[in-house]
């Protein structure tokens, strides 16, 4: 089941990836974490140690996975369909956020962009869990009052009281998301020790 939403304007695609899928990013994940030849960190905005490239490593069923749900994405917010040879896979990383890391607003290349979360072990974690530090406190959506920690925040467009700027989304293992590459976004630090979430993200082009 996938649905498009628009909070303020630009479409947001939500859905779920299948456990295969997962397990699949989860073993790329474990495989090329720690070796130096698949770093990203220091080609990405992110303000997280452990960023790897994965472009090399997927299979083309995870690909293809991907592309599918891009192709979905923009049937149901352009009314046509596109084939899955006019849609590039351009790159894909892993993020693995641990305590106090964060990527800060930023925009991505190409036409669309996708985050798929395959752990947070933050999820199932209270309002006051969340927040129960002097750091938390201070991370809050004050419209709506929610804590902010360890979500993906997406904004478009300028505040007024007619209309929402930003979108917030809890992760949990199996979602993706799929955006235009322009849209600005942020993640935002957690602060419990031990605890980390991991996503995979990338970018499309059309051909």
């Amino acid at each position: 089941m996938s649905d498009v939403i628009f909070p303020f304007g630009p479409p947001i695609y939500i859905s779920k990836m299948g456990e295969n899928v997962l397990q699949e990013l989860d073993a790329r994940i474990e495989e090329t974490g720690g070796k130096p030849e698949f770093d990203a960190s220091g080609q990405l905005a992110g303000r997280i140690k452990k960023q790897t490239h994965l472009d090399d490593v997927i299979s083309d069923t995870v690909k293809v996975q991907i592309l599918n749900h891009c192709s979905t994405f923009y049937e149901k917010t352009a009314g046509v369909k596109i084939p899955l040879e006019s849609i590039h896979l351009d790159s894909i990383w892993s993020n693995i956020q641990e305590a106090r890391e964060y990527n800060p607003i930023h925009q991505h290349t190409g036409n669309f962009s996708f985050v798929i979360y395959t752990r947070n072990d933050l999820e199932d974690l209270s309002v006051e869990e969340l927040q129960d530090n002097e750091y938390d406190n201070k991370i809050v959506d004050h419209d709506n009052q929610k804590p902010l920690a360890g979500l993906i925040e997406l904004f478009y467009g300028e505040g007024n009281w007619m209309n929402w700027t930003s979108f917030t989304h809890v992760p949990k293992r199996g979602d993706i998301l799929i955006f235009p590459s322009w849209l600005r976004h942020t993640v935002y630090a957690h602060y419990e020790t031990g605890k980390i979430r991991i996503s995979v993200a990338g970018n499309v082009s059309f051909k």
